[in-house]
């Protein structure tokens, strides 16, 4: 997809309807739907300070009982893992501001893994989740 915020919808709607088809439960595939915007919202609006076009990949490998979701983009650098946890009990006007999304998809994931290969942002969402029930076997969603 173009580096555009209008396009993220179409796209995440895509990826929600093909783990659906691949019998992904609904649960799952609506969390990684929100994980998914929730990247792509962050990696448009932060990561091409030129303004120029850019095009983010988004690969998705459905497996039995396993979701791996892969965000690139040829962005600045940024690993979002070393954003720092945010202080959820901290009073609302002491908290900094950001990292609440990042946060959300550590508490989504089971794994999340970041590289910078070949001037390339390479981020990889991992989910784990029981056929049966649709639950993760690691987590409550």
């Amino acid at each position: 997809m173009a580096n555009d915020l209008s396009a993220i919808a179409g796209l995440v709607s895509s990826v929600e309807d093909v783990l659906g088809r691949e019998g992904v439960p609904e649960p799952v595939g609506a969390a990684l739907a929100l994980v998914l915007d929730e990247l792509l919202t962050n990696t448009v609006s932060y990561g091409f300070p030129d303004n120029g076009w850019h095009e983010i990949l988004v690969g998705l490998d459905v497996a039995p009982g396993r979701i791996d979701l892969c965000v690139r983009d040829d962005g600045r650098a940024f690993d979002p893992l070393q954003v720092p946890e945010p202080e959820l009990d901290a009073e609302l006007e002491d908290r900094q501001v950001g990292g609440l999304g990042i946060h959300f998809v550590r508490e989504v994931a089971d794994e999340v893994s970041y590289e910078r290969e070949r001037g390339w942002n390479v981020l990889t969402v991992t989910k784990h989740f029981l056929l049966e029930t649709g639950l993760s076997p690691h987590s409550d969603l």
